[in-house]
């Protein structure tokens, strides 16, 4: 049951919450209502309890301050041609 809630949190950081939040700015102490189960239809036989979303909210909180969690992409930006 871990392992699924910790994949449906993972799938609305994905598509919802790293949207709303720009690389390196700092998360809200509360999960926001955004980081739930429900914004993508997959509550669906999870328990989504007060105390679920924020327990996995701190663990998001507390991987997105360590460096190695990170990728970075480099690319060419030509806009400043025209």
């Amino acid at each position: 049951m871990e392992g699924r809630l910790a994949r449906a949190y993972w799938e609305c950081v994905v598509k919802v919450i790293q949207l709303r939040y720009a690389y390196g700015s700092s998360l809200p102490a509360s999960p926001p209502p955004a980081f739930s189960l429900a914004t993508l239809g997959l509550s669906a036989g999870l328990q989504e309890t007060p105390e679920v979303r924020t327990r996995f909210w701190e663990k998001l909180r507390k991987a997105t301050n360590m460096p190695e969690v990170w990728q970075t992409t480099l690319h060419w930006n030509w806009s400043w041609l025209r």
